[in-house]
């Protein structure tokens, strides 16, 4: 499922699927009680991202069905419920890796923040020694590299989905990218773009949120392609640049720094529109 026309059918099924799935899942979720406060004060519906999300996890085995369609599906599942065991069980108070593991470290209370860093690590790491079984000592630095590839792009999405379409314009571009690399990540990708793309509204409304369950396996889908399309060497530094990012977010604030660069908070608020309905 390489040709551009099977990607652009991947992203037509993934809008047909967002348009039908979005709405409806954001009412079952505020029924549910998953709404939480954003940055305005504004009750917003989590977890709608699971629209955009699941597409991308069915569409690698409805168009690819082999062994590497079905990890990499399988991975994004993973991801997904993952975050949605945090979006329904977390609290979102902040704290990072740092809090998660102090918490695991000095009182012995495994919160779903860090169920879902151990979680997330062992499914990329599943996925990575999956589709590049090592060989040599060459092959397993490229598992562990490719593990930390998929697990941060996971995590780093997340880390953006504070602010209206945030994370999914940073999806964008290098998701187009990716998916014209091709293979089963690139055909996942073409569903997220496709079902992304009719989601965007709802969430420039500032009516509901990607929550982790939505971010995080956008995030995996892109470390799982960028694996499989980049040279070692690209990973390696796709690597380092998401390390520092987290580094960052640890004791500084992403937001912040945004705002603080004008032209970046201009494209950082580009699209949002005023409340209303998803």
């Amino acid at each position: 499922m390489d040709s551009l026309g099977s990607l652009l059918i991947a992203a037509g099924g993934g809008a047909v699927a967002g348009a039908a799935i979005t709405r409806p899942l954001a009412w079952l979720l505020a029924k549910a009680g998953l709404q939480r406060r954003n940055f305005a004060g504004e009750p917003v519906v989590t977890a709608v991202g699971l629209a955009v999300a699941f597409p991308g996890a069915l569409a690698p085995v409805l168009f690819g069905g082999d062994s590497r369609a079905t990890v990499v599906a399988a991975t994004i599942a993973a991801f997904m419920g993952l975050g949605l065991l945090d979006d329904v069980k977390g609290r979102h108070g902040g704290g990072g890796f740092r809090g998660h593991f102090s918490q695991l470290c000095r009182d012995g209370r495994l919160t779903t923040g860090a169920l879902k860093v151990l979680g997330g690590g062992a499914a990329a790491l599943a996925a990575a020694a999956w589709l590049f079984p090592p060989v040599n000592a060459a092959g397993v630095i490229r598992v562990l590299v490719a593990a930390g590839l998929i697990a941060l792009s996971a995590n780093f999405l997340n880390l953006l989905d504070l602010r209206p379409l945030r994370a999914l314009k940073v999806f964008a571009l290098p998701g187009l990218a990716l998916a014209l690399a091709g293979g089963a990540p690139g055909t996942a990708l073409a569903a997220m773009l496709g079902a992304g793309a009719i989601y965007a509204p709802a969430e420039a409304r500032r009516r509901v949120m990607l929550g982790d369950a939505g971010s995080n396996p956008l995030g995996a889908a892109l470390g799982l392609a960028a694996a499989g399309a980049l040279p070692l060497w690209a990973q390696g530094l796709a690597v380092a640049a998401l390390a520092v990012v987290h580094l960052y977010a640890e004791s500084g604030s992403i937001s912040a720094w945004i705002d603080a660069h004008p032209w970046v908070a201009r494209l950082d608020r580009w699209g949002w529109s005023g409340p209303g309905n998803p």
